[in-house]
Order: C-alpha cells, then sequence, then structure tokens
C-alpha cells in the first residue's frame, strides 16, 4: 500500500513566478494539482534537479546550478506532457499530473508565461512502502 509522504502547498501566484526547489527525495512519485482560476492564462512548466545542493531554478542550469525540465503525466488521459513545453492554462481548470522522481532531489515550477488569473498548486509525495 501506497502511502502519503507529505502534501504541501506549493504556489499561490498571481504573476510570473519560480518556486523554491521542494526536496522530494524520501519519495517515489509526485502528484501535483494546479488550479486556475479567475480566468487564468499561464504556461507552468515543471523542473527537477539530482544534484546534492539545492538549486536555484530562477537561474540558468550550470556546471555548478544542474536541472533540467521533466516529464509530466496527465492522470485524465496518460498523455505525457513534456516538462519544457509546459501546461497551457487558457481558463478555470484543474490539472492533475503525476512525476516520476526516481533519480529527482529537488522539484519545482516554473511560470514562465503569465498574463491573468490566478494559479494554485499542491504536491502530494508517495512511496511504495
Amino acid at each position: 500500500m501506497a502511502k502519503v509522504a507529505g502534501y504541501k502547498p506549493l504556489v499561490n501566484i498571481t504573476s510570473l513566478y519560480t518556486t523554491p526547489p521542494k526536496l522530494v527525495d524520501s519519495v517515489r512519485d509526485l502528484v501535483v494539482d494546479i488550479v486556475g482560476s479567475n480566468t487564468s492564462v499561464a504556461t507552468v512548466q515543471f523542473v527537477g534537479s539530482a544534484q546534492h545542493e539545492e538549486p536555484d531554478f530562477s537561474l540558468p542550469p550550470s556546471e555548478t546550478n544542474r536541472w533540467g525540465y521533466i516529464q509530466m503525466i496527465d492522470t485524465k488521459d496518460g498523455s505525457a506532457l513534456n516538462g519544457a513545453t509546459g501546461l497551457s492554462l487558457t481558463a478555470d481548470d484543474v490539472v492533475i499530473l503525476e512525476a516520476n522522481i526516481n533519480v529527482i532531489r529537488w522539484f519545482g515550477i516554473i511560470v514562465s508565461a503569465y498574463t491573468s488569473g490566478r494559479l494554485d498548486s499542491t504536491i502530494s509525495g508517495y512511496d511504495n512502502e
């Protein structure tokens, strides 16, 4: 039976934003929900890092700031969402995504395009014990 390792608010924004990295190395899988309201128009990208030290997702990846975009799976239809392309929200919506993070130590969200509305997100971590 899978157990929940944590349920954390991740982001509550009304502008361009990069979340602080969340340490997720104690879980195997992450479920992320994105809730758009007030006619949200934004692009949300998903990032991860395997480096030991906390990365800075607001800075470009480099030799000392190692991170990359990660793929997510839409739980509604099982389709893959390219992390670099991101999720485009164009109206009020709730999207639930899963990330397989077997080798990811840090996880974050980048809102790379924003024109209106509000975004909320939470993450839940699970393992197989």
